[in-house]
């Protein structure tokens, strides 16, 4: 029982990186989340969206973009982000295929590229 104690704290302790705050553009920006939103019927899909806030004091111009693999990447154009707002950026889609897992959390967070100007 001890043991098994034990491996539970463990695996508590190896939470995944993407239950913690991101931050981009030396700490202006942080990506609160990182989100599948899975979707049903004839042809499902799984849609990833990351959840960004300014945390500056002035205004950011913001590029994101998404190496992973997904259909409707963002374009990497430049998106203003008044002090303190949010943005829910989609970061593409994937067709699901049986036996296939959706990309997690963390694995969209590595592949988030995000600069700011």
């Amino acid at each position: 029982m001890r043991a098994w104690l034990l491996a539970a704290a463990a695996l508590l302790l190896a939470l995944p990186a993407a239950a913690q705050t991101t931050t981009y553009c030396n700490g202006r920006l942080t990506a609160d989340s990182f989100e599948v939103r899975g979707t049903t019927g004839q042809n499902p899909r799984s849609h990833f969206v990351a959840h960004l806030r300014n945390t500056h004091s002035v205004p950011l111009r913001v590029v994101v973009l998404f190496t992973g693999d997904a259909l409707g990447r963002p374009e990497g154009r430049p998106r203003s982000l008044a002090p303190g707002a949010t943005w829910s950026v989609p970061l593409g889609y994937q067709n699901r295929r049986p036996g296939v897992p959706p990309m997690t959390p963390d694995r969209l967070a590595a592949a988030t590229r995000i600069s700011c100007q």
